[in-house]
């Protein structure tokens, strides 16, 4: 029993943390929540009664039951505990009871029963988790809280991933479904004591101290149940206040990921069978070796999938061809298609390709080209800690020198355009500082004093194997050097495997015949932001300050 923690309003029943309320009224309400593993539920007494106090402002009395399953119960008997000893407690019978978890895996373990295990809520409250993606949308309403600096569940899945599929698509449920921010705050943050050994590996040390932690989280609880209780004006405008701080925060990351082209915003599409009719992407040569059809997808692409990167498109293909670094060109600009396929489809191909010329006596011209893009993932088991930003960005592109020669410049030597091994590595650079700029002012600072520098550095040139060019297996090389920049002693160099073929007959070729290409493995804007964000403060901002592999 917890005889420790009995005090005037703490009833002592059983293993369970019971905090009635200061007072009792007609607007009642209670909060049954699942500690984190590892974590003791007295650890959360100084959270909880915080948010009870928060709660009188708007007019509401809470209960709260914190779970003890260090007995090896489930919540199927765990909850039915809880509901009687709230009876005991006093609660009004027709009180609304939420429910609530901290962490990935309590979280998810407290929407299975919600949804699939016969329990009953009012809503469902997250610290530092998110709502699992089997169970969206959702059918009751839900309050996630991200802390910025949080290792266990990193801000761009707890945060940005669910901002979008909670907030912005496919349409707001307002107060019944948020995302808020809480800025700085780790994932200990919600907690007091001593960090499990778990948090300590994962958990990023806070910018905020434990009570500015709880004064937020106090507010956004309370609101959020004030709202749902009574439909509270004040709480209205609490949380009107706090989500404008979490959509500044989180919509230039969700930007990212969209022009990324990320699968967990939508599922990608697939150029062989269009149901997306923006895409407008033309198949190139749209012919296969094996005259057997390709079975049609099952489910189809949503309407509304990624086509491809729209980041590629706009820079990509056009620093690879340098028409605007090239005086001999002028009047040459392009229209660029991106489409996300398996890079080692033949059936049919799907090769980049340049469907028109321009001649020099040209007063101006527009070459349209296309490129193909794999990304390779990484995140199957959705744990929060993992990078859900594509691992690489296996990309097809025309090389310099066929884009030289399709706008009539000289360029007869590839090795003088294409081979000095700098060209993906500009490509990588230029997505870095495009998902760098993205950033608030804040994280821009943290990561130029305390995160671990990600420097691209010069192309490697892939062979030839027995199944042909080793590029598509060939994943990008993130390695950890020594560094000479101060607080950090090392940097992570990020080199891009290349694939070049010379542009045979200036590619007036069969398409079974390689003619123009330089392939690179693509850094992806989200990868480098969530890497800004997340990974580079693992090597020396976790709370015991370990050595962590890179993802």
């Amino acid at each position: 029993m917890l005889l420790s923690l009995c005090f005037v309003f703490v009833l002592c029943i059983s293993a369970d943390l019971i905090l009635k309320p200061t007072r009792t009224s007609d607007t009642e309400a209670a909060l049954i929540f699942l500690p984190g593993s590892g974590l003791t539920v007295d650890q959360y007494s100084h959270t909880f009664t915080s948010v009870q106090f928060s709660a009188l402002s708007f007019n509401l009395d809470l209960f709260v039951v914190v779970l003890d399953e260090k007995d090896g119960t489930t919540l199927n008997t765990a909850v039915p505990r809880a509901l009687n000893e709230l009876q005991a407690a006093g609660i009004s019978s027709g009180a609304k009871i939420f429910y609530g978890a901290h962490s990935p895996t309590e979280g998810l373990q407290m929407q299975d029963y919600l949804i699939n295990g016969g329990g009953r809520g009012d809503g469902i409250i997250l610290f530092g988790g998110f709502i699992n993606r089997d169970f969206r949308p959702l059918s009751m309403p839900s309050l996630t809280l991200a802390g910025e600096l949080d290792g266990v569940c990193r801000i761009t899945r707890c945060g940005a991933e669910e901002y979008y599929h909670q907030v912005m698509y496919p349409d707001s449920r307002g107060y019944n479904s948020l995302v808020l921010l809480l800025s700085g705050a780790s994932h200990m943050s919600f907690v007091t004591g001593s960090p499990t050994r778990y948090m300590l590996t994962y958990d990023f040390q806070p910018e905020v101290s434990g009570d500015d932690a709880v004064s937020d989280i106090s507010t956004y609880v309370a609101a959020f149940l004030g709202y749902q209780v009574s439909q509270s004006t004040l709480a209205q405008s609490a949380l009107d206040r706090a989500s404008s701080l979490a959509k500044e925060f989180m919509k230039p990351i969700v930007d990212v990921m969209e022009v990324s082209g990320n699968q967990r915003l939508r599922d990608p599409c697939n150029s062989d069978f269009p149901t997306n009719p923006t895409c407008e992407y033309p198949k190139y040569p749209d012919a296969s070796l094996n005259p057997l059809p390709v079975p049609k997808p099952d489910p189809m692409p949503p309407v509304d999938c990624m086509c491809g990167s729209s980041w590629l498109e706009d820079n990509a293909q056009q620093m690879m061809a340098d028409f605007s670094g090239s005086s001999n060109a002028p009047w040459v600009t392009m229209t660029c298609k991106n489409s996300f396929h398996d890079v080692a489809d033949v059936h049919p191909f799907h090769l980049p390709h340049i469907f028109n010329s321009c001649a020099k006596d040209e007063q101006e011209c527009v070459l349209n080209v296309t490129s193909v893009t794999q990304p390779l993932y990484k995140d199957d088991k959705d744990v929060g800690y993992m990078p859900i930003a594509a691992y690489e960005l296996k990309t097809k592109l025309k090389s310099r020198q066929a884009m030289y020669q399709a706008v009539g410049l000289p360029a007869d030597n590839m090795d003088d355009f294409d081979k000095n091994m700098t060209l993906c590595r500009e490509i990588n650079e230029a997505s870095f500082s495009y998902a760098f700029n993205k950033l608030p002012s804040s994280a821009q600072q943290r990561y130029s004093l305390k995160g671990e520098p990600l420097v691209p550095i010069d192309d490697h040139q892939s062979g030839i194997g027995i199944t042909g060019p080793t590029w598509i297996g060939d994943e990008m090389l993130y390695n950890r050097e020594l560094s000479s920049s101060g607080f950090v002693s090392t940097k992570v160099t990020l080199q891009s495997f290349t694939f070049l073929v010379n542009n045979i007959n200036q590619g007036d070729v069969p398409f079974w015949i390689t003619a123009g290409y330089h392939y690179c493995k693509v850094l992806s804007p989200f990868k480098a932001m969530e890497w800004a964000l997340v990974d580079s403060l693992r090597e020396y901002q976790s709370l015991a300050n370990v050595t962590q592999r890179i993802h």
